[in-house]
C-alpha cells in the first residue's frame, strides 16, 4: 500500500468521523471513535514504516546538501582534468574551499589531494605544505607521501602544467 492510499484513507475515516458528529450521546460518538481508531491501527504500522524511511531520506539529503555534493563535483573534476564545461583545471584553486571546509572529514580531505597530486604528477614541496595546511592534515601527511609507495610521484619540482599537458598527450596519441 503506497503512502497516498494509506493518506486517503486516513482522510476518508477522519471525514466519516465528523460527519458521525451529528449524533446526539456522547456514549455514540465515543464509540464511532473507537470504531474509527481500530480501523486505523492497521495503518499504523505502515505509517510507521513510511515515516522511517522519509525520515532516513531527510538526513541523507541533508548530508548529501551540506558537502558531499560539493565534494563529489571536486572529487570529479580533478579525476576528469577538467570541469563539467570541459575547462581544463589549471590551479588548486578548485579544491581550497573542500580543504579549508571544517564539516569535510580528514580522509575525504586526504583522497581530494592525492588526487590533485596525482593529476598534476606531483607538486612541489612548499605546494604540499601549503594544500597539507590548508586542509589541517598534517598529522596525516604521511598517509599522502604513501602514494610514493604506490609507484606514484607526491613531490616535484618540475609538476606542473607542462607535465599533464604531456601526460594528456600521451593519452591522446595511444587512444584506442
Amino acid at each position: 500500500m503506497h503512502f497516498d492510499d494509506v493518506s486517503k484513507r486516513v482522510t476518508e475515516l477522519l471525514k466519516m468521523f465528523c460527519e458521525s458528529k451529528s449524533l446526539t450521546t456522547d456514549k455514540a460518538r465515543i464509540k464511532d471513535l473507537s470504531h474509527i481508531l481500530k480501523k486505523m491501527l492497521q495503518y499504523q504500522k505502515e505509517l510507521s514504516k513510511y515515516s522511517t524511511h522519509l525520515h532516513l531520506a531527510d538526513g541523507c539529503m541533508k548530508h548529501f546538501k551540506g558537502y558531499v555534493e560539493k565534494l563529489c563535483v571536486v572529487e570529479q573534476d580533478l579525476a576528469m582534468g577538467s570541469d563539467a564545461e570541459g575547462e581544463k583545471i589549471k590551479d588548486a584553486m578548485k579544491l581550497i574551499p573542500v580543504l579549508l571546509d571544517a564539516v569535510v572529514l580528514p580522509y575525504d580531505k586526504i583522497w581530494v589531494l592525492l588526487l590533485y597530486i596525482f593529476l598534476w604528477n606531483g607538486v612541489s614541496e612548499e605546494n604540499l605544505a601549503k594544500l597539507i595546511q590548508h586542509a589541517n592534515v598534517q598529522s596525516y601527511s604521511s598517509l599522502i607521501r604513501n602514494l610514493e609507495q604506490l609507484g606514484g610521484t607526491v613531490t616535484n619540482p618540475g609538476g606542473s602544467e607542462s607535465s599533464i599537458q604531456l601526460e594528456q598527450r600521451k593519452r591522446r596519441e595511444s587512444t584506442y
